[in-house]
């Protein structure tokens, strides 16, 4: 029921990875280049960002990096590197974006602890992109449910998303 919906995602121990009791497939294509081709043939749900933090060409290394991490002492290189990144995501984001960051690059590790403390400071909420998927279909389930209680014959196709 949606009360039981809604309930999963109030949980406090609700796992992210399991949505209306199954996994949801999805798949960001590389570079977010791919052919509708391929997207029809894919057996996942093919989903693009809508906001790139361009973390993979301003990133730093730590063999290049003169910070000081026990004297809690960041250069002004990869000060400049993290600042870049956060600015890229903070002048861009709004309700209901997906950001690109890659998990490969200590810089966007350390870009993202700001992001998120920013972003929770404004007072976003930060959610999956599964139950992104979730809060996004709720309301439209809801209305197809109140749609369902008047005395008329409905008949719905689902999509895959």
């Amino acid at each position: 029921s949606l009360n039981e919906i809604g309930s999963i995602l109030d949980a406090p121990d609700y796992d992210r990875n399991c949505v209306l009791a199954h996994q949801i497939k999805l798949m960001r294509p590389v570079g977010g280049r791919i052919s509708y081709e391929r997207v029809n043939s894919s057996p996942y749900s093919v989903i693009m960002w809508s906001v790139d933090s361009d973390d993979w060409n301003n990133r730093y290394s730590a063999a290049r990096c003169e910070c000081d991490e026990e004297a809690g002492i960041t250069c002004e290189h990869c000060q400049t590197v993290v600042d870049t990144i956060v600015n890229n995501v903070m002048t861009q984001v709004s309700d209901g974006d997906i950001i690109l960051l890659h998990d490969i690059y200590l810089s966007t590790y350390d870009a993202t602890v700001v992001i998120l403390q920013r972003l929770y400071e404004e007072g976003y909420d930060v959610v999956s992109v599964s139950e992104l998927i979730l809060l996004w279909l709720l309301p439209r389930i809801q209305n197809m449910f109140s749609w369902m209680s008047q005395p008329t014959i409905w008949t719905f196709i689902m999509q895959p998303i």
